[in-house]
């Protein structure tokens, strides 16, 4: 299962209570004479209803999976040599586009399978091991402790710090064999 069927359950439900709000507030706005806000909150439920009947989550996607299952889904998927150079040469939406010319895809299951690429890409990297203080710190649940603790123990960028701690979480849920 992907990340996103994994967490449809929240997501259907956090999406629906936000249509809800959305609805109410367009009634409220319609009878104090609020035309372009209540436009902007039909727009509104519009988007979370659609969000909650197919569980998409808008936000939060690309956070790494949270079972063994999903590393191992994603660590078996197969796309081109072109998808691939496309996705490590940092042109993703032109990854998506060429995924789904190849495969007949659609556009959430061409970006779930290159969000998947992404996975695998952190999994396989090489990176030194951790000190025990960040591996305390995901123990812990508390991820930006980690790359705090990581970016100064070892001096990086943010993004690479994210990357190093995703990869470690990954390695937790799944060793390499």
């Amino acid at each position: 299962m992907s990340p996103r069927v994994t967490e449809t359950a929240t997501t259907r439900n956090a999406a629906a209570v936000i249509a809800g709000l959305s609805l109410i507030t367009v009634v409220l706005a319609l009878r104090d004479g609020y035309i372009l806000m209540a436009l902007l909150c039909a727009w509104m439920c519009g988007f979370f209803f659609f969000a909650a009947r197919r569980g998409y989550a808008p936000i939060g996607h690309d956070s790494p999976p949270r079972t063994p299952e999903a590393v191992r889904e994603a660590l078996a998927v197969e796309v081109s040599d072109g998808v691939t150079v496309l996705f490590r040469k940092g042109a993703v939406r032109e990854a998506i586009r060429l995924h789904r010319n190849e495969t007949g895809d659609g556009l959430w299951e061409a970006r779930d399978t290159v969000h998947k690429l992404r996975i695998r890409t952190l999994y396989e990297a090489e990176l030194p091991p951790p000190s025990p203080r960040v591996l305390t710190a995901l123990a812990k649940g508390n991820k930006i402790e980690a790359i705090k603790l990581l970016r100064e123990e070892r001096p990086q960028g943010l993004k690479s710090a994210k990357e190093a701690v995703e990869h470690y979480e990954l390695r937790r849920l799944l060793p390499r064999a």
